[in-house]
């Protein structure tokens, strides 16, 4: 019980800051029962340094993963966006961190298709994760995301 406290309210104090300090919010659906959102930390003359947090809840809260990457998105073309990265899977909220934390490398491919509302996307991921002495799991995402910004 006291790591799922732990768990929310890092989640919730993650959340306000991204909310009060960054210049772009997005939140994203996945496909696998996940939910996203990645905030805009600062831009570079080339692309924009981003945080990502990503959470899985395949059948209970129990068993939810928690993904936090950094990544660096390239600036766009025409409709797209590359985002490359990594960071770490952190365990089952019921494990009492007796699993170690996974690292994992991410590539993403956005896809803004709507000239108008540049808002929505689609999201494609490639993220492969080293589960400790485990074999290298592949996960593949789809998602759509809405962006809001300042």
């Amino acid at each position: 019980m006291i790591q799922r406290c732990k768990y929310i309210i890092f989640c919730l104090l993650a959340g306000f800051a991204s909310i009060t300090y960054a210049q772009e919010v997005g939140v994203t659906c996945y496909t696998e029962s996940g939910i996203g959102a990645n905030i805009k930390l600062f831009g570079m003359a080339k692309g924009d340094i981003m945080f990502d947090m990503k959470a899985f809840v395949n059948t209970e809260a129990k068993n939810t993963l928690l993904d936090a990457s950094f990544a660096y998105r390239f600036s766009p073309i025409e409709h797209l966006r590359v985002w490359a990265g990594a960071g770490v899977i952190m365990p089952k909220v019921d494990s009492g961190f007796e699993e170690s934390l996974s690292l994992s490398v991410t590539g993403a491919l956005e896809v803004t298709p709507f000239a108008n509302f540049k808002q929505l996307s689609f999201l494609f991921v490639l993220s492969p994760y080293f589960p400790g002495e485990s074999p290298v799991i592949i996960r593949r995402q789809f998602g759509v995301r809405y962006t809001f910004r300042k």
